[in-house]
């Protein structure tokens, strides 16, 4: 039996028992995690934060081969977004990015790009309410990141180069075809030569310069239009959050 300390993001939870927990985490050693908490909904002494959704935490656990559910041992909060000044905005989105993690991550492999793009969105959720904004970078990144970023600097079928000319945005090829190429207009949706630089830009650059790149509410609504069915079909399934950030967000 090993003990790994690590950082990590809360990711879900289930109630087990009277007492105990069963947590999900993204850890910066091991990526996704399970651990069962012993009495953590009771022992204020072993886990002294209520480890709520994307708090960001220092745990110990006991790690034994052959087993997919862990031993948490301690917890450490390092930081966590204030839920009491949580709308439901933010409960929405909070709730499809941990689904996006939670399916785009197989379980037991670290990826610190990742890791640090939780460290970003724990940040840029503090200071940032242009919330669609912030999933479409999160999506971009996360797809790059997991080895799923949609091809944007030439057409898919004939290799040609982004030359300002119509383009649109193929889920069944994987990235961008020009107007000579497209079989489906119906279906394929047109991108403009600004969206398809944003993307290129979001690729191209670290978690620090992120908040640097701005886009507009009606594009950045546009373009979650575009990468929402293509999330989708990568992972051969809709996320149950999706209906309800959907509302959320056109109420709002």
């Amino acid at each position: 039996m090993t003990v790994i300390t690590t950082e990590a993001f809360v990711i879900g939870s289930i109630n087990l028992k009277e007492s105990d927990r069963i947590m999900s985490f993204y850890t910066k050693e091991e990526g996704k995690i399970s651990a069962v908490g012993k009495g953590a909904r009771k022992s204020r002494k072993r886990f002294a934060c209520s480890m709520e959704l994307l708090d960001h935490l220092n745990i110990s656990y006991f790690k034994k081969e052959g087993k997919e559910i862990y031993s948490l041992s301690s917890v450490d909060l390092i930081h966590s977004i204030s839920h009491s000044q949580i709308d439901l905005k933010k409960i929405a989105l909070f709730s499809y990015i941990v689904e996006l993690i939670r399916e785009f991550s197989p379980p037991g492999e670290a990826n610190n790009d990742i890791f640090d793009l939780l460290i970003w969105f724990h940040r840029i959720t503090l200071v940032e309410s242009e919330y669609m904004l912030i999933i479409c970078i999160f999506i971009l990144k996360l797809l790059l990141y997991s080895g799923f970023a949609p091809q944007m600097n030439q057409c898919c079928s004939c290799s040609s180069k982004v030359d300002g000319k119509e383009y649109f945005f193929s889920n069944e090829k994987n990235g961008i075809l020009c107007s000579k190429c497209v079989e489906d207009k119906c279906h394929d949706k047109p991108i403009n030569l600004g969206l398809i630089k944003f993307i290129e830009r979001i690729n191209s650059s670290g978690t620090n310069m992120l908040e640097r790149i701005k886009l507009s509410n009606r594009e950045a609504a546009y373009l979650f239009k575009i990468l929402d069915p293509y999330t989708r079909l990568i992972l051969e399934k809709k996320l149950k959050s999706i209906d309800f950030l959907k509302e959320v967000f056109r109420e709002g």
